[in-house]
């Protein structure tokens, strides 16, 4: 796997512009909204020398938002977008941050939208 660990790097980004990052969601999480929970799913080699080490790799990273109205939601997805796009680490290149939709709501008290965002890691 390559050296950038993105789903922290996610989490701290979205921290450091004031928003309620996770990677694990705490519990009772919905006292605290809005949130952001960032997960990073299975990655796979994007260029790979003839007998040697990868030298990067796809990875996704499937983002929710949570607020407490539709609205809100959909602002808090579209800022979550926004930084996203304007990161800045070594070795991590955006490649897609798609419009996030509305995924089922786990609970009556949050509404939430998703999407799966995919990186270049060298």
């Amino acid at each position: 796997m390559a050296g950038v660990d993105v789903e922290a790097e996610l989490v701290a980004h979205l921290g450091a512009a004031g928003l309620n990052a996770y990677a694990t969601l705490p519990p009772a999480f919905d006292e605290k909204l809005p949130a952001v929970a960032v997960r990073e799913l299975p990655a796979t080699e994007r260029a790979r020398p003839w007998n040697g080490p990868a030298l990067s790799h796809d990875r996704d990273v499937d983002v929710d938002v949570f607020a407490g109205d539709a609205g809100q939601a959909a602002d808090l997805a579209e800022r979550v977008r926004s930084l996203i796009e304007g990161i800045d680490v070594a070795g991590l290149t955006v490649a897609r941050v798609p419009y996030f939709v509305r995924r089922p709501d786990w609970n009556k008290n949050t509404r939430r939208r998703g999407a799966v965002l995919s990186f270049i890691t060298r």
